[in-house]
């Protein structure tokens, strides 16, 4: 149920309209009361909840022996939805950014917290489009996310969209493994030398971003100013060709 929650609150649900739409899933169609004692809320507040999905088209009312029943679009339906809309939003992109104003530019930078909100941060880097430079440690990066998730959400559709990556890790049997099948994964591998330089956290360099993750602290930070993004990549190349170990 949390997880169901905290996916519907990246879509734009506050928590309260998230637990009244899973309540109404399961109990299909029913009256606010029904919903308010199934959810543990107030009726007033739940037929207010209700208002709010309505408006955004995700609920529905109909009368039945003089009672007002509540239903809402199922998961695929209301997928189907917001997929649409973010068709609508890529369509406008290019009228959108044509009225930014391009001599005007400020950083900014976001918090992460928990593993759905690392899998958000993880995935943005599917937005570059150009390389990508990452230091990381495979073995953890497997441990949090596991290798499953991580090739079909994350290599499969970089690769796809034909988006190569730089990598620096240290050395250890899964790094070399990575080493091994470079061309069909559009990446290229360097594995630093010294056993005494271990990396903890994953960090991301790709167009104007810089996302930096805790695995551990289960918190990350998404860094987006040109500058920076520039002086990273500059440090990043340094390190590539410097101490590093390329395995042939």
């Amino acid at each position: 149920m949390e997880d169901s929650i905290s996916t519907l609150e990246q879509m734009g649900f506050s928590k309260r309209e998230s637990r009244v739409y899973l309540t109404c899933l399961g109990l299909g169609s029913a009256p606010a009361s029904a919903i308010a004692d199934r959810a543990g809320m107030k009726r007033t507040t739940v037929t207010e909840v209700l208002r709010r999905l309505a408006m955004r088209g995700v609920s529905e009312c109909f009368m039945k022996k003089r009672t007002r029943f509540y239903s809402v679009l199922s998961p695929r339906l209301l997928y189907e939805k917001f997929a649409g809309t973010l068709v609508s939003l890529e369509q406008q992109l290019p009228i959108l950014a044509s009225v930014v104003r391009s001599d005007v530019y400020h950083p900014h930078v976001s918090f992460f917290e928990g593993r759905q909100n690392l899998k958000r941060l993880y995935l943005d880097v599917l937005t570059a489009e150009s390389e990508i430079r990452c230091i990381y440690n495979p073995e953890k990066l497997q441990q949090y996310f596991t290798r499953k998730w991580i090739e079909e959400q994350f290599i499969e559709k970089r690769i796809h969209r034909k988006i190569p990556i730089r990598g620096i890790t240290p050395d250890s049997s899964l790094a070399r493994l990575l080493m091994q099948d470079q061309m069909r994964g559009l990446r290229k591998n360097r594995i630093i030398q010294s056993k005494e330089m271990q990396l903890e956290n994953q960090i991301f360099i790709y167009a104007n971003k810089v996302s930096i993750m805790s695995f551990e602290g289960e918190f990350g930070l998404l860094i987006e100013s040109r500058e920076l993004a520039n002086t990273m990549r500059v440090l990043f190349d340094l390190c590539w060709n410097s101490t590093l170990l390329e395995e042939k």
